[in-house]
């Protein structure tokens, strides 16, 4: 357990939600060990959700629901992104946390709305200006420059590697989120689906 002290102008849920992306600063997080974020509502349903950090061991960003942004245009989600922690560090270390809220136009005025993705357009801007990865609309800020190919740098992953959330789960997706709204029913029936499947699966 890590106690963090919430940001002035943040509050303790943004704090909170950033403060996955800034796991580098832990101390026992080495720089080559790869730091996975997650939602605390993501639950796995199989091991296999990890698989694509050892089926594609060279890149250096892995993005679980990169069709999201690429079908929606909003930021990339939280579950999952992996980058090697020093990565992270560097990457996130070239604007310093009130010049990431400057250039987001993050204030004391931001609806709380808006306010509950800032950790989400800081790491997108943050992958998508570091040129970690190519997507071919506008995402938050970032202007998409000239196609180019990223294919050795960052991963994409497909529909398949999306999150499930309906009922009774049978798409074989490797992670359920629970949604808003979720009641005592489908939370027992998650729990025997991860019986059923194991982790070691």
């Amino acid at each position: 357990i890590r106690f963090v002290h919430p940001h002035p102008l943040l509050g303790c849920v943004t704090s909170s939600q950033l403060v996955r992306s800034y796991a580098f600063k832990a101390k026992q997080v080495q720089k080559h060990d790869i730091v996975v974020t997650a939602d605390v509502d993501a639950w796995p349903t199989s091991a296999r959700v990890l698989q694509p950090l050892f089926e594609h061991p060279s890149v250096l960003v892995w993005i679980w629901q990169y069709q999201y942004p690429l079908e929606s245009g909003y930021m990339f989600p939280m579950s999952f992104i992996g980058m090697a922690a020093e990565l992270w560090r560097t990457i996130l270390s070239t604007r310093t946390m009130a010049e990431w809220l400057a250039y987001l136009n993050v204030s004391s005025h931001t609806s709380a709305e808006r306010m509950w993705s800032t950790d989400q357009r800081i790491v997108t801007n943050a992958i998508l200006l570091n040129r970690l990865c190519y997507i071919s609309r506008q995402i938050s800020k970032v202007v998409p420059p000239l196609a180019w190919d990223d294919h050795d740098v960052c991963w994409h992953g497909q529909t398949k590697h999306r999150h499930s959330g309906d009922e009774p789960f049978i798409d074989n997706k490797t992670w359920v989120h629970i949604c808003v709204g979720r009641g005592p029913d489908f939370v027992l029936a998650l729990g025997h689906l991860i019986e059923k499947t194991s982790r070691k699966k």
